[in-house]
């Protein structure tokens, strides 16, 4: 009997030491903010993709809040007062603007941005880069349509797009390529714009321009009208009706970004942490959209493989 007690008390104890010590050595509870400027099928992916890999990455409990500004700078900034205001752990932004207004209003929590077109890292952030060079989606445009002539931009007002319009400009001209372009400053503007496309003109091109891309059934409603192409810059457009893009998987943009956050949340200095490009190309194509403008599917599937991109086919 006695022995029977002792081993019992032994693993008791044993079982306690376990606990106690799984206890002492488990990570603290975190909070994370995230804020979309407004509704799209990207944002969604990208968040998807954080939420997916940061419960993988970050052994902890996490909360996650997800706020959407729905295009409104007044809103996005009360969001990211409101982050503040309550200490979430990470304050995670979405896209340029966003992340710009992040920086100006977030002043003691760290700050994480995906999706930004953040030429140097500012003061208490860091993030992941989604932008595709313009020079490389044009070449590839070039290469598979040597024959095309002009192209119509359809553009924001937004200045992270502004350096992107006149490289659009000033290499389509090097390709032999004119370019239309055409600038909206909020998206009921584009019904009224996409009638104001040149009757000879032979595709429309979007930068990674979420106010364009929130608006992309507009066009390409105009556009099959019209018998010409959409191209992109990003997948969710491709979803919401484009003809093909080169860009990132956005649940990656997420799952990348993911991996930058455990890392803040286990106590790295965000100072410390460089913002990161994503280096794997895919070319996003709309199957039906471009089976209706007679494009060969299983050559642009082989160009888009010699450029040494994925490919990923919308049905």
């Amino acid at each position: 009997m006695k022995k029977v007690l002792l081993a019992l008390f032994t693993s008791f104890i044993a079982c306690s030491l376990t606990i106690a010590y799984a206890v002492a050595n488990s990570l603290p509870p975190m909070t994370i903010g995230i804020v979309l400027p407004m509704e799209h099928a990207a944002l969604d992916d990208i968040v998807e993709g954080f939420k997916q890999e940061i419960n993988k990455a970050y052994q902890g409990p996490v909360t996650i809040t997800v706020q959407n500004a729905h295009g409104d700078m007044n809103i996005q900034r009360a969001i990211l007062q409101q982050f503040a205001d309550q200490k979430v752990s990470l304050v995670v932004p979405v896209g340029t603007a966003a992340t710009q207004m992040a920086v100006a209003t977030v002043k003691k929590q760290p700050i994480l941005s995906l999706a930004c077109l953040c030429p140097e890292q500012m003061p208490n952030m860091t993030g992941v880069r989604d932008e595709v060079k313009v020079a490389t989606q044009l070449a590839f445009i070039h290469d598979f349509l040597p024959k095309l002539k002009k192209i119509t931009l359809v553009y924001s007002n937004s200045e992270k797009v502004f350096d992107d319009v006149e490289q659009t400009v000033t290499i389509g001209k090097k390709l032999g390529i004119t370019v239309q372009k055409l600038m909206i400053q909020a998206l009921p503007d584009l019904y009224s714009v996409s009638r104001a496309i040149d009757k000879d003109s032979e595709a429309v091109f979007i930068l990674k321009d979420h106010l364009i891309v929130s608006g992309i059934q507009t066009l390409a409603r105009e556009a099959e009208k019209r018998h010409i192409l959409v191209m992109t810059s990003d997948e969710g457009s491709i979803k919401s009706g484009g003809s093909f893009a080169i860009g990132v998987r956005e649940q990656s943009i997420g799952e990348q970004g993911a991996l930058l956050a455990a890392n803040i949340l286990q106590g790295t200095d965000v100072n410390s942490l460089p913002i990161e490009d994503m280096r794997a190309l895919t070319l996003f194509a709309n199957i039906p959209a471009l089976n209706k403008q007679g494009i060969d599917i299983d050559q642009l599937e082989q160009q888009a493989k010699a450029a040494g991109y994925g490919f990923s086919a919308v049905k």
